[in-house]
């Protein structure tokens, strides 16, 4: 991203594996038109872009170069590690993608348009935030987050012995590229903004508060 290249791999359906070409080019327009829809509005002069297939097998690769390394570098860093996390999701709430417009937006300065422009941006990224997530390409991704957005909302169970780490233990992966668990109470979805998210449903499980002391 830093050299104004983002590289994206994404896995085909068997259904598309006779003839893949159309659906690799929807899939890629979709990433296109939201690198032109931030660069045409925070960076009018780095608007141009080129696409290339590089690979129309499974999984499919392509590049994009954009002239906007700002926009490219946001892409990287932002939209395709979220787009890989929430694919297999069923459900995402409006406000979450919302929010990540938003942390787009802030990380390309463009709080600094009109009221309207912004708006507007918003309204068309999150369009495209869903059709990325609904397309039946499933992207791979190649980058990690910039910085950390999901989290976890539990502690473990047990903490690991120190004395049972050597050298050849294996660190920690990112949230993003850890393996699916089969245990049931890990397999709810984990909010991206929880002060955004819609459906808080531990509200509901929270105890009642303690009753005051009687006094003395």
């Amino acid at each position: 991203a830093d050299h104004h290249i983002l590289v994206m791999m994404a896995v085909l359906p068997d259904k598309l594996a006779s003839n893949p070409q159309p659906a690799i080019e929807t899939w890629l327009k979709l990433y296109a038109d939201f690198y032109q829809l931030l660069a045409n509005a925070t960076f009018p002069s780095g608007a141009h872009l080129e696409a290339s297939l590089l690979d129309a097998l499974n999984p499919a690769i392509v590049t994009l170069y954009g002239a906007a390394r700002p926009v490219v570098q946001v892409m990287a860093g932002l939209l395709l590690p979220y787009i890989a996390r929430r694919q297999t999701e069923l459900l995402i709430s409006e406000a979450e993608l919302r929010g990540l417009m938003s942390l787009i937006l802030e990380a390309l300065a463009a709080e600094d348009l009109p009221y309207d422009d912004h708006h507007q941006l918003q309204v068309a990224g999150v369009k495209l935030l869903r059709k990325m997530l609904s397309s039946p390409l499933r992207l791979i991704s190649l980058t990690r987050f910039d910085h950390p957005l999901f989290y976890e909302n539990r502690r473990p169970q047990q903490l690991p012995e120190l004395d049972s780490l050597t050298d050849d233990s294996q660190p920690l992966l990112p949230v993003d590229e850890r393996p699916l668990t089969t245990d049931a109470t890990q397999k709810q979805n984990i909010p991206l903004m929880p002060w955004l998210d819609d459906n808080d449903e531990d509200r509901s499980k929270r105890p009642p508060p303690v009753p005051p002391l009687p006094h003395s």
